[in-house]
């Protein structure tokens, strides 16, 4: 088992950027699996990262969205190099079925051992309760002219990194603590 508590799959940066996304857009897990042919429960699960994105609905999404493929990838990349400085190992994709742990030179990740997958779930269950407004919060990025997840990740004026919220929460623990104590 590699030593990093700090695992993810590429997936995931999709998965958390598609539902930061609908909710900067407010739309309703309903209306985007309407628009994608799909029922509710088999989007959340995309969203959720229960079910893999395929190719197809990665196009549907970016489609409805009014994105293109190559936009939201390369995004996803700048988050994952951001988080790679951090300390954050990537795997290709999540395992299926396997109930071991895979390694870096298998590339597939248990989702259970997915942080980002885990916090992200933990992020937006606690900010519904809030009324938490995602990526938005904080207030350097409004000052940045940063409208969505799509637009970052930000440097400013001072070289500061700017992230959009549910990135700050994986990646600050003492901003996670915070959150989590304001929800207690």
């Amino acid at each position: 088992m590699p030593s990093s508590l700090r695992n993810t799959a590429f997936p995931t940066l999709l998965h958390v950027m598609f539902k930061e996304l609908r909710i900067e857009q407010r739309f309703s897990q309903e209306q985007v699996a309407a628009a994608l042919g799909k029922q509710k429960s088999g989007y959340a699960k995309i969203e959720n990262g229960q079910t893999q994105l395929t190719l197809n609905a990665l196009s549907e999404l970016c489609a409805f969205y009014g994105l293109t493929e190559s936009h939201v990838l390369q995004k996803a990349r700048e988050y994952q190099l951001i988080m790679g400085y951090q300390g954050w190992v990537f795997y290709k994709a999540h395992m299926k079925g396997d109930p071991t742990m895979g390694m870096p030179g298998e590339q597939c990740l248990n989702r259970d051992h997915d942080q980002l997958l885990t916090l992200s779930l933990e992020y937006y269950a606690l900010t519904s309760i809030s009324g938490h407004k995602p990526y938005m919060a904080a207030e350097s990025l409004t000052k940045s002219g940063a409208k969505s997840v799509m637009d970052g990740p930000i440097i400013d004026k001072t070289g500061q990194t700017i992230l959009p919220d549910i990135f700050n929460y994986a990646m600050d623990k003492k901003y996670r603590e915070h959150l989590r104590q304001g929800k207690q």
